[in-house]
């Protein structure tokens, strides 16, 4: 039996966090299987307009990889590099230093990924405990794996 790698149990709990309504733009699996190969399986992100930054990295990653499919609402579209200089009185100055292009030269600054899937956050069901979002992604996922399956 192979020892449990660390990152993979933490990769779990914040998977686990998200079905539970806690964090976006994590990846979401129908199953996670450990195997000697990784994980083969499809992958659905969580995304909202709250998704920004790093994360929006790895929307971009995925969308032009074909590596997930994007389930939500667009993201932020903010993502510089930036840096802080004090200026006095307690103040600060954030200067833009750097912008992030993908691979395929799209510029991630101003620029919202739209998902794949569009599904509107209603904070209606989310307060009855429903999560909208994650169940269309999960759905996603079941019905390719029954079509793969037929």
């Amino acid at each position: 039996m192979s020892e449990r790698n660390p990152r993979y149990d933490h990769l779990l709990r914040k998977a686990q966090d998200a079905k539970r309504g806690g964090h976006d733009a994590w990846a979401v699996q129908s199953m996670f299987g450990e195997t000697s190969k990784g994980f083969h399986g499809r992958v659905s992100l969580l995304v909202d307009r709250h998704t920004a930054s790093a994360a929006e990295m790895i929307v971009a990653f995925a969308r032009e990889n074909n590596l997930a499919r994007i389930v939500g609402e667009k993201t932020a579209g903010r993502l510089l590099s930036a840096t802080s200089v004090k200026v006095g009185q307690g103040f600060r100055l954030a200067l833009p230093t750097g912008a992030y292009y993908t691979w395929k030269g799209t510029v991630l600054e101003g620029t919202p990924i739209e998902p794949d899937d569009r599904i509107g956050f209603d904070w209606r069901q989310r307060r009855a405990g429903i999560d909208g979002q994650l169940e269309h992604a999960i759905d996603g996922i079941r019905t390719e794996r029954a079509l793969r399956a037929s």
